[in-house]
């Protein structure tokens, strides 16, 4: 156990950190380290000041990751110093692997500040926990092995009942009850105990081979090979096993990482196990019996609720605005004339010319502001050519005004033709001009209406 307290600065923390990753690499046994670091690991450690000093995290977390040490958590505040109104946890306590192994019930306690700035941290080591009865879990490992398959055709094709006339959800569960009570018998007697089948495996295996170093011949080098292909399986399905506790999906390059999932099945049972827990009065507990009754407690109280009384929905209080009338009018589905007239009074309309001069709407092809001297052409104008201008275009050395600058579909009012009667397309008329005409439109149904 080594305890640290590090200086405020970051280039005079960098020699601690390096002590502390040499220690590190020079000791085999379990290790714990703690103290005042002087340093946050992430920024939800600190609440308020300024911005943290990223490269000193990162120098921080370098060393731990160097130092194979972890933080397993802590119980009571989320922070260990304060000043005004700066909060931050510069206080922990670091364990490697195999402290975890050694002690995995150990747990660290933030106590409540008295004079000083920082809180002071209780460590406390319990050898092991109580061992409980576990729910029934799928093993992956079980797939490695060639019986399994058989295992779950025969427990399918079994009837679960004489008759056999039950189907559906009822039937699906009863034969997967079935399966669990096989897969536990099957995994105890034929499959046995994994750990205890590796190290029969590993004997056996450098038994034959001392035997076949002393005569070589094809027999015991196939009784060799064959009690390293059974080593091989039983060390991946090991594997899975770990792996499917830790619930991790790191790769580390290896033999078969078999350490390293160990070392986060500790760390997660460590994490996981409830040392201490609040009651609804404000009471904690710290003995397993006594958290296991409050949690029974706990969800019992929820689920046992009282009878609720359901209101009554009474709307005789709400007053009757609109008659029945009225109501049934605005309930009712449109019909297609009103959906005709709606549509006819419709602000944007396309304003046709009177039938004595054009009985039919030009075609696409004469719908182009050409001059009057591309009526010969027979292939299309240039960009040049293509503009509203109006005709002869030929005697025009300037650009004609905005007012010129119109379609010849498009009269303007007051030429001869009434604004109801004159045609009109949006996109071919300035901007300017359509304001006006519908602002005279607009007019004119105003005074129309009153």
């Amino acid at each position: 156990m080594s305890f640290v307290y590090a200086a405020c600065s970051k280039i005079s923390r960098l020699p601690l950190w390096e002590d502390l990753t040499n220690f590190a690499n020079s000791i085999n046994g379990s290790w714990c380290v703690g103290g005042d670091f002087n340093i946050i690991s992430n920024v939800a450690e600190r609440v308020g000041g300024s911005t943290p000093n990223f490269a000193a995290m990162n120098d921080f977390n370098t060393m731990i990751s160097d130092c194979n040490l972890h933080d397993i958590g802590f119980y009571g505040s989320s922070f260990t110093w304060n000043r005004a109104l700066l909060w931050q946890r510069l206080d922990r306590v670091l364990f490697n692997s195999k402290w975890i192994s050694c002690f995995p019930m150990s747990h660290v306690e933030h106590l409540s500040r008295t004079i000083s700035d920082h809180s002071p941290l209780l460590l406390s080591i319990n050898a092991s926990a109580a061992l409980t009865s576990t729910a029934f879990t799928f093993q992956n490992m079980w797939l490695l092995d060639k019986s399994f398959k058989d295992i779950i055709f025969d427990n399918w094709q079994a009837p679960i009942f004489p008759d056999n006339n039950v189907k559906g959800m009822i039937r699906l569960w009863s034969k997967l009850c079935r399966l669990k009570q096989k897969l536990r018998w099957w995994n105890k007697t034929v499959f046995k105990n994994l750990f205890s089948n590796i190290k029969e495996a590993e004997v056996k295996v450098s038994e034959l081979d001392k035997i076949y170093m002393e005569n070589s011949s094809f027999d015991n080098s196939m009784a060799l090979d064959e009690a390293k292909v059974r080593l091989f399986n039983l060390q991946a399905q090991e594997e899975a096993f770990w792996k499917q506790k830790a619930a991790s999906k790191m790769i580390i390059e290896g033999d078969r990482n078999t350490k390293y999932f160990h070392a986060m099945v500790n760390k997660k049972r460590t994490m996981n196990h409830i040392h201490k827990i609040f009651n609804s009065d404000g009471s904690f507990f710290d003995t397993d019996d006594r958290i296991a009754n409050s949690g029974v407690d706990y969800f019992k109280n929820i689920f046992n609720t009282d009878s609720i009384t359901r209101p009554i929905n009474d709307l005789s209080f709400i007053p009757c605005v609109i008659n029945e009338e009225d109501n049934t009018a605005l309930i009712m589905i449109p019909s297609d004339l009103e959906i005709l007239n709606s549509r006819r009074r419709s602000p944007y309309k396309v304003f046709l010319p009177p039938a004595e001069n054009r009985s039919t709407l030009p075609s696409p092809a004469e719908n182009r502001c050409f001059p009057s001297s591309a009526e010969n052409r027979s292939t299309l104008p240039s960009p040049a050519e293509n503009r509203c201008l109006p005709s002869p275009a030929e005697n025009r050395s300037t650009l004609p005004s905005p007012t010129e600058n119109r379609c010849p579909f498009s009269p303007l009012p007051g030429e001869g033709r009434e604004p109801d009667t004159m045609l009109t397309y949006f996109t071919r008329k300035p901007p300017e001009l359509l304001g006006r005409d519908l602002k005279k439109k607009r007019r004119s149904s105003l005074w129309a209406t009153l």
